[in-house]
């Protein structure tokens, strides 16, 4: 959509409330076009659709749309929201009744997930995603509004003057914002310092647990989640913010080479490390990681920090030692190569009841709330250390330093481990147990964990050793069943509840498994000729990807690695799944230029399509994938160019 002078804007809402015929004003809206007549055509029916949904919601609802289409919101995303239904979303009004995302193609939550075994669907949120009127919920705002609807409360996010640290910017109030958005979107999952110590120094103005390096590069992040920021995720433009403040963090953290070993050097080189593979680039992202750790050992934050004289340097130390230790052995395991840190930090992880504060902790409000609601980060930055410690094991023992799987894995090893999972998994606190989790943050614990235990449990099914197994993993079959089932639950329910828009970087590892999950069993041998789907259980299938593919679309629109991942679903869908993917997303046929300045572009080891560990990472890693497919659009389009030339 072209943007309109403010005094225009208000008199095409006017001309549409008040039922002026809809193709004249489309018409009118368009005005001079050079696109094709397909082109013309297809943005005339989508603008339409806009133009008729204004004129048919409540005038309350129809402004606070158009509000949030002036303020920069994406015109695709806000159509697709009306287009299912789920009018106010994203929007940050405050509607009277609670609201909820509708999935796309099939609107019931599929029949194979709803067992009763299935503890996901036992909680208030899946409750109040199809039950508004449950008494369970009615004073609990987190299980029947979006997480994106409330703001986090921290009077020293309000009081804190950020250009100080900057030279990017010296707009403190949209410095504040990015401040909170970061803290409410990115640090509760990927935290890499404390940020108690980190608001406090910035506030007093001490550098030793805040540092300009670590701002620049915490903002840099921050953009990925500002939605009035359009051109977020195209880092590469040396005008868009993202670019100014990563330009100006890697200016100061050539600057730190030739300063003494800091801590906040250790935790910028982690967001450096997060940033660069949310570029596609973690090749480059992992050279970051490297260096940090290095520093960290150089400062020893791994060992026993109970000799530090300074209380606060104790803390810093010890709660970023286990933020890299945390991050590491998920990166490690995902890249499928031996971890970096293999033992895990000395400092203990303090008793949640004891000493809460140790962790920091966050209070929201939500729209028409007068209270504020607590996070519980501590129980999830507890649990997630304490996963990572099994991860590790996983990590040590499956993979080498060069990425090569162990050839013949021990049954009885892998089931130990598995065993380990579930052990975490079963004494998770009641915050986190799957019938009350409802925060983003909070899902992704859960699904990392039915991830890791898929890929274990199938591993024991493919090697066929005998082993002996407790009770929970007697019949591997159906752990991993139920394990798949509950994870395609955990992002089912993310979406009706938070949807996919909002800015996380993890969730497109769990969009992308589900998406090749989903394809996988839409290809031969695994569907049939002889053994056809039911076509209930086919269109589940097809409704797990076009969510998964959905996801990764408006994951797209924060981050590059979300954008090409979303882009290589697509160049793998059957075709008779391609005409639901155009309609429920928005894909469009990349030429041949960009397929190849993607290629040049990416540098990932990322093994994007690994459904078994099995299978071989080196033919999965995403560079190598990106430049195979663009290759083939070459050849295809050379191909088609000289059939033309022969038949003309």
């Amino acid at each position: 959509m072209k943007i309109l002078p403010e005094q225009d804007a208000t008199q095409l809402l006017s001309r549409v409330r008040a039922g002026e015929d809809t193709g004249a004003i489309v018409t009118r809206f368009q005005g001079a076009n050079t696109h094709t007549e397909d082109q013309v055509n297809s943005e005339y029916t989508r603008l339409k659709h806009f133009v008729r949904a204004l004129q048919s919601r409540p005038e309350a609802d129809a402004q606070a749309i158009f509000q949030r289409l002036r303020e920069g919101g994406s015109f695709e995303s806000i159509l697709s929201h009306l287009t299912a239904g789920d009018v106010l979303l994203q929007l940050h009004v405050e509607p009277e009744t609670r609201y909820r995302f509708v999935f796309p193609f099939r609107k019931e939550m599929p029949a194979h997930l709803q067992s009763p075994r299935n503890k996901y669907l036992h909680s208030p949120l899946y409750q109040a995603s199809f039950d508004n009127s449950s008494a369970a919920i009615q004073d609990r705002p987190e299980y029947n509004k979006p997480y994106s609807s409330a703001s986090i409360i921290d009077h020293r996010l309000d009081s804190v003057i950020p250009s100080k640290w900057t030279q990017v910017s010296k707009d403190d109030n949209l410095l504040r914002l990015l401040l909170k958005l970061y803290f409410q979107y990115e640090y509760v999952w990927f935290a890499c310092f404390q940020k108690d110590l980190f608001l406090a120094d910035m506030i007093s103005g001490s550098e030793k647990y805040c540092s300009s390096l670590l701002v620049n590069v915490v903002l840099a992040q921050a953009c990925n989640c500002h939605i009035s920021l359009a051109d977020r995720r195209e880092y590469w433009k040396p005008q868009s913010l993202s670019y100014k403040f990563f330009a100006e963090a890697r200016r100061l953290w050539d600057e730190e080479r030739y300063r003494k070993s800091r801590i906040t050097t250790v935790q910028a080189g982690l967001v450096m490390n997060i940033l660069y593979n949310m570029y596609s680039m973690d090749k480059l992202g992992m050279t970051y990681a490297v260096q940090a750790v290095s520093i960290a050992h150089d400062l020893n934050i791994f060992g026993d920090t109970s000799s530090l004289r300074s209380a606060r340097k104790q803390h810093a130390y010890g709660f970023t030692a286990w933020c890299i230790y945390s991050w590491l052995s998920l990166q490690c395991y995902h890249f499928m190569i031996a971890p970096l840190i293999p033992e895990m930090p000395k400092t203990p992880l303090p008793d949640l009841q004891e000493n809460p504060a140790w962790y920091g902790d966050f209070q929201l409000r939500y729209p028409l709330s007068r209270t504020t609601h607590p996070m519980n980060f501590a129980s999830t930055f507890s649990a997630r250390m304490k996963l990572a410690v099994i991860v590790v094991k996983i990590g040590r023992y499956l993979f080498d330093k060069d990425g090569a799987v162990s050839d013949d894995p021990s049954s009885q090893t892998l089931i130990d481990l598995a065993a380990e999972l579930i052990a975490w998994h079963s004494t998770l606190p009641l915050q986190l147990a799957p019938e009350t989790i409802v925060f983003p943050f909070q899902l992704k614990l859960h699904f990392v964990y039915h991830n890791i235990l898929i890929n274990i449990c199938e591993a024991v099914i493919s090697s066929q050793e005998p082993y002996t197994a407790p009770t929970p993993l007697d019949d591997l079959p159906a752990v991993v069943d139920s394990s798949k089932a509950c994870f395609e639950t955990i992002l089912r329910l993310y979406y009706l509840r938070h949807g996919f828009d909002k800015a996380d970087t993890y969730l497109t590892h769990g969009l992308a498994v589900l998406a090749f999950l989903s394809i996988n069993q839409l290809k031969p041998p695994t569907l049939s000729p002889t053994e056809p789907f039911s076509p209930p259980h086919l269109q589940d299938i097809q409704s797990a990807l076009v969510l998964a593919a959905k996801g990764l679309y408006s994951q797209g629109c924060n981050y590059h690695l979300s954008y090409t991942i979303f882009h290589l679903v697509c160049a793998d869908i059957p075709p008779r799944e391609t005409d639901l993917m155009h309609q429920y997303t928005d894909i469009r046929k990349e030429d041949l230029a960009t397929s190849k300045l993607r290629a040049n572009h990416v540098r990932g080891q990322y093994p994007i399509k690994i459904l078994n560990l099995a299978d071989d990472p080196e033919q999965q890693r995403l560079d190598d994938l990106v430049t195979r497919y663009a290759d083939l659009a070459m050849s295809a389009s050379e191909a088609t160019s000289e059939s033309e030339a022969e038949n003309s």
